[in-house]
């Protein structure tokens, strides 16, 4: 049982690492502290890929808190 096509407009077909390219996903960005604590995360387009992703997140977050120590997902 799946989700309908409309219920996500980010879900796409992409580069699957779990090697299900039958099945349309999203990236999610996640940014730590250095214990662990969550400090923000955006969700792009299954399709796109990781650099870019990694870019607009890493951007966003100095833009809005600055730089500091972050850890990456």
């Amino acid at each position: 049982m799946g989700f309908p096509d409309t219920a996500n407009a980010q879900a796409q077909r992409g580069y699957s690492r779990d090697h299900r390219p039958d099945r349309k996903q999203v990236n999610i960005a996640l940014v730590v502290s250095r214990c662990g604590m969550p400090l923000g995360y955006e969700v792009f387009a299954g399709n796109r890929t990781d650099v870019t992703t990694l870019e607009e997140i890493v951007e966003g977050m100095e833009t809005r808190y600055g730089k500091a120590s972050r850890i990456y997902c």
